[in-house]
C-alpha cells in the first residue's frame, strides 16, 4: 500500500551482508542502519536542491533545520537532526557460511562463526509517517530519490568492498536501464559469472576480482610469480611524485640509491590508511608502521557497488567516488620501524576523479605495468580493459 502516509517498496539484493546477528530469523538489512543514512541522503540531496551550500554532515543537517524544520523528529527542537518517519524491513533471508574472503578480514576463528545472510526473494520495506511533505518528496517521480539512495549505498561489513549492495527492484523497466548504463557513476567494470555455478563461488570470483584491481590501483600486486606495479606510482610518477615505498626504502635501507630531483609524499595511503605494512624480503628490516595522532582511522573514499544482470550472466562493478576528506590532505605522518622514525606528509592535493579519468585515458595501459603473468595478472588485464571500454568521460 502507497498513500499519503506510507511507501511500500521492495529490494533486490545483489551481494551477501556479512551480519552481526546473522543466527536471528528474519536477519536482513537493519532499518537501523539504512535510515540514518537516507536521512542523510535526504538532508543533502534537498540542500543540493535549493542552492544551500554545506562543507560537511552536520553543517549539512544545522541549515537543513533551519528550513525543513517540520520534516523533523521534535520540530527541529531535538539536539540528534532525525526526519521524522519510520521505517521497517522484513525477509525471509537464507544464509550462508562465510569462508575467508579477499574482501572480508574479520576476526575469523572457531568461536564465533561469521556469516553472510543474502535473500533470493525481494525484501519489503514499508515507510511510515504521519508527515505528508516527507512522503510526498520520497513518492515523487517514482521513488526516484529511493533508487538513486539504493545505488549509491552498500551495508553492513565491509560495504565499501561491494558486500551488502541492494537496489529498489522498480516496476519502470526504463528507469532499471538508466540504473545498469550509467546512471550511477562513470565508472564500471563486468565480471561474468558462470550460469550453474555455486552462488558462494560467483561470490567468490566477484569478491577476488573487486580484490584484484583494488590491489592494483593502490599498492600494486605482486603473487604467485605474477607482478603488476600499481597504477597510483604509474600516476604520480608522470607528475614527478616518488613512489612513497621507494622514500621508505631510501631511509630505513643503507643499499636503497636516492632518487635525485623528485618530490616526495605519502601517496598509498590516499586511497585507505594502512597503519602497519611488511614487505617482502625486506619483512625482517621492513615492518613499517604508519601513524598520525589526529587520525586513527581513514574510511576508504572508493566504494564499489557489484549489481547482478542475470540476463547477461555477470555483475556490473560500479565504483563510486568519494573526495579525499581535506583533514586527511598535507598532513604529515610518522613512519617507523623498530629503530629509526621520519615523517612524510600526504600531497596538499589529489583528485581521484582526475586519477580515474587516467585509468579510462589513452595515455594509459595497464600492460605497460604487468611484468610477470599468471591467472591473476590475466584477470587484471581484463578488468582495466573493461574499465576503459565500458567508462566514460
Amino acid at each position: 500500500m502507497t498513500d499519503k502516509y506510507h511507501i511500500e517498496f521492495k529490494l533486490q539484493q545483489h551481494t551477501p551482508l556479512i551480519h552481526f546477528q546473522w543466527d536471528q530469523e528474519g536477519a536482513t538489512l537493519r532499518a537501523t542502519e539504512v535510515k540514518p543514512k537516507l536521512d542523510q541522503f535526504i538532508i543533502e540531496k534537498c540542500l543540493k536542491e535549493n542552492g544551500v551550500s554545506f562543507s560537511y554532515a552536520q553543517d549539512a543537517r544545522n541549515k537543513f533545520k533551519q528550513k525543513w524544520k517540520n520534516w523533523l523528529v521534535g520540530k527541529g527542537n531535538n539536539e540528534h537532526v532525525a526526519l521524522d518517519y519510520k521505517m521497517s524491513i522484513t525477509s525471509n533471508s537464507k544464509k550462508y557460511v562465510i569462508n575467508k574472503n579477499p574482501c572480508f578480514f574479520g576476526n575469523i576463528s572457531n568461536e564465533k562463526e561469521y556469516r553472510f545472510v543474502f535473500d533470493n526473494s525481494l525484501i519489503d520495506v514499508n515507510i511510515f509517517s504521519f508527515n505528508e511533505g516527507i512522503i510526498k518528496y520520497l513518492n515523487n517521480n517514482d521513488f526516484n530519490v529511493l533508487v538513486d539512495f539504493f545505488c549509491t549505498q552498500n551495508f553492513g561489513t565491509r560495504q565499501s568492498k561491494g558486500f551488502g549492495s541492494f537496489t529498489v527492484e522498480h516496476p519502470n523497466e526504463s528507469m532499471k536501464n538508466d540504473l545498469v548504463s550509467g546512471k550511477i557513476t562513470n565508472y564500471y567494470f563486468d565480471v561474468p559469472i558462470k550460469e550453474n555455478e555455486k552462488i558462494e563461488d560467483q561470490w567468490s570470483y566477484l569478491f577476488k576480482n573487486i580484490s584484484l584491481f583494488h590491489r592494483v590501483i593502490r599498492s600494486g600486486y605482486n603473487q604467485r610469480q605474477g607482478y603488476v606495479k600499481s597504477s597510483l606510482y604509474e600516476y604520480f610518477n608522470r607528475k614527478n611524485i616518488q613512489w612513497d615505498k621507494k622514500t621508505i626504502k631510501e631511509h630505513f635501507l643503507l643499499n636503497v640509491e636516492k632518487t635525485e630531483g623528485k618530490e616526495r609524499y605519502l601517496v598509498r595511503d590516499l586511497l585507505g590508511l594502512a597503519t602497519n605494512s611488511n614487505w617482502g624480503k625486506y619483512h625482517k628490516y621492513m615492518k613499517v608502521l604508519t601513524s598520525n595522532e589526529d587520525i586513527q582511522r581513514f574510511k576508504s573514499p572508493i566504494t564499489y557497488k557489484p549489481i547482478q544482470l542475470k540476463e547477461k550472466n555477470l555483475y556490473r562493478v560500479f565504483i563510486l567516488l568519494s573526495d579525499i576528506p581535506q583533514e586527511f590532505l598535507n598532513k604529515s605522518f610518522k613512519i617507523e620501524n623498530k629503530s629509526d622514525s621520519f615523517n612524510l606528509n600526504t600531497p596538499s592535493a589529489f583528485s581521484l576523479r582526475d586519477y580515474f579519468d587516467f585509468l579510462i585515458g589513452a595515455d594509459f595501459s595497464i600492460t605497460s605495468l604487468i611484468s610477470t603473468r599468471n591467472k591473476d595478472t590475466e584477470n587484471i588485464k581484463q578488468i582495466f580493459e573493461g574499465l576503459k571500454n565500458n567508462s566514460k568521460k
